[in-house]
């Protein structure tokens, strides 16, 4: 017989010691909102299941359809924030009533669980269904395996080294994930050029790397021209700059430049300092914004504590 092999036990990162933290949409952290329906105690069990039929083919509520209709002996009968008039509202729809009494307001969850968080409140109200993203909630719950979090910090530390070398107060590191290769690097250059912002620069090395450009090359940047990628070599990605490409950045980037990396199709974009005209955290989340037609995922506080000490270098908001 052939054994198994014993499986590799995963280290995670524990909140105590946490390294790195996901920028989410406010929707999954904030609490669940609640609607009143009104419910009725179905009279005799033997009949809960004609009531049931009998509401659901006459009366669904589309907006709820993620809560269970019954809950013991009771059952939601409408969205109602008072149950005046409930039974000639029933009877209008030519519900049969006989079988319900003890019509009350209850509040129950209003959108669907995405989170366990939200599931388990939604539930304590009235049954609910969940299907749970086991990657959704890792992630929420900033829970990494320590090895992905060492990798994150190396490509960190070479945008920090990067940043002193050039004695910048912030720099930008491009990565090709699927060969742990650096793609592109630059120091901020803002000081000489307003749009020449780390993120900026990096990106138009990354175009350079393909062959692109629009600025000179200056000595505060360095970019690799791809050689085996599989990324680049998968048919069905698109022609944008840093498409699966992961984007390492020592501080916020701000709406220019978040955007930049939207219109680029990055990957996952990192970044150690906060800036209070950041867009993926402090002043906004633009990688969330549903309107947009690419969303990448966000994390902030790598190496905070180095990459805030950059910001000595110069003052810049």
């Amino acid at each position: 017989v052939k054994m198994e092999p014993a499986s590799k036990k995963m280290k995670f990162d524990t909140p105590s010691t946490l390294r790195m933290e996901t920028v989410v949409d406010c929707s999954l952290t904030r609490d669940i909102e609640s609607v009143k329906v009104c419910v009725g105690r179905i009279l005799e069990r033997k009949y809960t299941r004609s009531v049931i039929l009998d509401l659901n083919s006459k009366h669904p509520i589309p907006s709820l359809s993620h809560l269970k209709r019954v809950k013991n002996d009771r059952i939601i009968l409408c969205l109602r924030n008072t149950v005046d008039g409930v039974t000639k509202f029933l009877n209008d729809l030519n519900i049969d009533c006989t079988h319900l009494g003890d019509f009350a307001i209850v509040e129950v969850a209003k959108d669907a669980p995405i989170t366990r968080r939200h599931f388990e409140s939604a539930n304590s109200k009235w049954p609910c269904n969940f299907h749970e993203n086991k990657q959704l909630e890792k992630l929420v719950n900033n829970i990494f395996p320590v090895d992905e979090l060492d990798l994150h910090e190396k490509w960190m530390r070479v945008a920090v080294e990067a940043a002193k070398e050039a004695g910048r107060i912030c720099a930008t590191v491009v990565v090709d994930s699927s060969t742990d290769t650096l793609v592109a690097k630059s120091a901020d250059n803002r000081n000489y050029h307003p749009m020449q912002h780390s993120v900026m620069l990096a990106v138009d090395l990354v175009a350079r790397s393909q062959g692109g450009g629009a600025w000179p090359l200056l000595s505060i940047g360095q970019y690799n021209k791809p050689t085996e990628s599989k990324i680049l070599d998968d048919p069905d990605v698109g022609p944008y700059l840093c498409t699966g490409y992961d984007v390492y950045t020592t501080r916020e980037p701000c709406i220019m430049c978040a955007m930049a990396l939207i219109h680029s199709r990055a990957k996952r974009v990192f970044y150690g300092a906060p800036s209070k005209n950041g867009s993926l955290g402090s002043s906004a989340k633009i990688h969330v914004v549903k309107e947009l037609n690419h969303h990448y995922q966000a994390f902030r506080g790598l190496l905070r504590s180095d990459c805030e000490q950059l910001l000595s270098n110069n003052q810049c908001t």
